[in-house]
């Protein structure tokens, strides 16, 4: 599958429309998946320096997303679309998938809640 740039940084093996939607053909590891939602967390917390010369997100330069009720960092979700053409399968793929990179999605248990502050939201669906 064709690498694809995603802002400076290169991502392999899907097709995006942003930052946060990948396709993927069930030729790539749960271990290259995770490796690309690690990059995408590394993406979300690069920083510049905004026209009123403050430091944000560099993602939210280009893309929007509601401030949250505790002021803390919000990630737009990723949605990962698996395409049944590979010799993969999905379902063997998504369980390892979900522990690979659960520090980067599992919220944080509080008083009454989970905290997703700094999470990604991970959204992963299949074509038929």
């Amino acid at each position: 599958m064709p690498e694809v740039a995603v802002e400076s940084s290169v991502q392999g093996g899907g097709q995006f429309t942003g930052p946060e939607c990948a396709v993927d053909n069930c030729h790539e590891t749960a271990e290259e998946l995770a490796d690309k939602l690690k990059k995408y967390a590394r993406f979300f917390r690069r920083k510049v320096k905004d026209t009123d010369g403050r430091e944000r997100p560099m993602w939210r330069t280009r893309w929007n997303a509601p401030a949250t009720w505790s002021g803390d960092a919000i990630h737009p979700p990723v949605l990962l679309v698996f395409n049944r053409i590979g010799e993969r399968n999905p379902n063997r793929t998504v369980p390892r998938l979900m522990e690979l990179p659960r520090h980067l999605w599992q919220g944080q248990r509080r008083k009454g809640f989970h905290d997703y502050d700094g999470c990604i939201p991970i959204i992963a669906t299949g074509l038929n």
